[in-house]
């Protein structure tokens, strides 16, 4: 079964651009928008993220929360 999850950046999903609050589904293991962030500085754009020495220090920040129902 799907859950509901809620958008909190605007975003293009579904064929549209998406404000925060937009309500959508993922099916299990689909994710949804993500932000690459370094791990030390969580919430900071990275402009460098191809440079080899910082693969290990990436991570993915949901930018959605599961809405309870």
């Amino acid at each position: 079964m799907a859950k509901k999850y809620r958008l909190l950046i605007r975003a293009q999903m579904h064929g549209a651009i998406r404000d925060p609050g937009y309500i959508f589904e993922l099916a299990d293991g689909e994710l949804g928008p993500h932000r690459t962030v370094l791990a030390s500085n969580k919430g900071a754009q990275l402009a460098d993220h191809d440079h080899p020495d910082r693969k290990n220090d990436l991570i993915d920040v949901p930018q959605y929360e599961e809405v309870s129902e």
